[in-house]
């Protein structure tokens, strides 16, 4: 899990992680942002490169 990837969790929540602490991350979400235990990320989508455009990634599981 790396800052600029693309995730959802387990709640539903869908976003863009800005900040990467030991244990949380801040989301950005489509309003406002999140901060979310990793352990409650349940899927990465995809990362948003310099050029703008996304790119899809095979889905990652979080381990509880």
């Amino acid at each position: 899990i790396k800052k600029g990837e693309k995730v959802q969790t387990a709640g539903g929540l869908i976003g863009t992680i800005m900040e990467v602490g030991e244990t949380d991350v801040v989301l950005r979400l489509e309003e406002g942002r999140a901060r979310v235990l990793k352990s409650s990320i349940a899927l990465v989508t995809g990362a948003k490169p310099a050029n703008g455009t996304v790119e899809a990634k095979p889905d990652v599981k979080a381990t509880v």
